[in-house]
């Protein structure tokens, strides 16, 4: 399959992501061949790739980044509530500087600052693409002692995977936007293939699934995506698709 992703990187330290990016790539392969095979579970260096496989997907996904820009702005606007507070007489000096009378109120200051400190969304992004490496430390270090399955779906079921496939996963809601902190999710999950889908917290080994069992975690891969689902040619998915999608607004 090929998928996409737009404006993926775009900090100073984009050559070294690409770099540790294509690492990663480079022993997927080894490790996808021993889930095929089932011959993963014997294999330390496979599942190491396995994680870090999610923990990527996981640290660079706009999921993350939404999470981010959800939770800066209000946290902005604390901030400069703080600075007004601290720096109340260089600010009232301002005030009258600029506007020729004295402020009717501190709301007057709140707004001066703002003027001063400006909302800039790009540099505010910035600060996300900046953290990316820490965010998959970060999820690496989650990663390292929980235990790991593949699932196989039985029959003619497969797995699709959408913009956001590394999810955490409740009872009925998966996402940090539907939800689903890491420390509250009941599983862990990201699509490998058409045939097999790693889960973290869960029982180590191979299980295979039962058809309803496949189609809800495909529902959630088509509910949590923000564009773009991929599934393999000829599939016969889009029917599912379109009810996931109808289901979820």
């Amino acid at each position: 399959g090929v998928g996409y992703l737009e404006e993926f990187i775009r900090s100073a330290d984009a050559v070294a992501a690409e770099r540790r990016w294509h690492a990663m790539e480079q022993r997927l392969p080894r490790a996808l061949s021993s889930v095929d095979d089932r011959s993963l579970m014997s294999s330390p260096s496979d599942m190491a790739t396995i994680r870090e496989c999610f923990a990527i997907h996981w640290g660079r996904s706009r999921m993350v980044l939404e999470v981010h820009r959800r939770h800066r702005e209000p946290a902005v606007v604390q901030a400069r509530r703080e600075i007004v507070e601290a720096n109340l007489d260089p600010l009232l000096e301002e005030f009258i500087l600029r506007r020729g009378h004295a402020p009717a109120s501190k709301d007057d200051l709140v707004a001066l600052a703002e003027e001063m400190l400006p909302y800039d969304v790009a540099m505010l992004d910035s600060l996300f693409t900046n953290t990316v490496h820490e965010n998959v430390d970060e999820a690496l270090a989650r990663l390292e002692h929980e235990p790991l399955a593949i699932l196989i779906p039985g029959g003619t079921p497969e797995f699709l995977i959408g913009d956001i496939p590394a999810l955490t996963l409740g009872t009925s809601r998966a996402g940090p936007l539907g939800g689903v902190t890491w420390e509250q999710a009941d599983s862990l999950v990201l699509p490998l293939g058409p045939r097999a889908q790693v889960v973290f917290r869960s029982d180590s080994g191979f299980r295979e699934i039962e058809g309803r069992v496949v189609d809800k975690l495909n529902r959630h891969q088509v509910r949590e995506a923000l564009e773009r689902i991929v599934y393999r040619p000829g599939a016969g998915m889009d029917p599912f698709i379109k009810s996931a999608r109808q289901s979820s607004t």
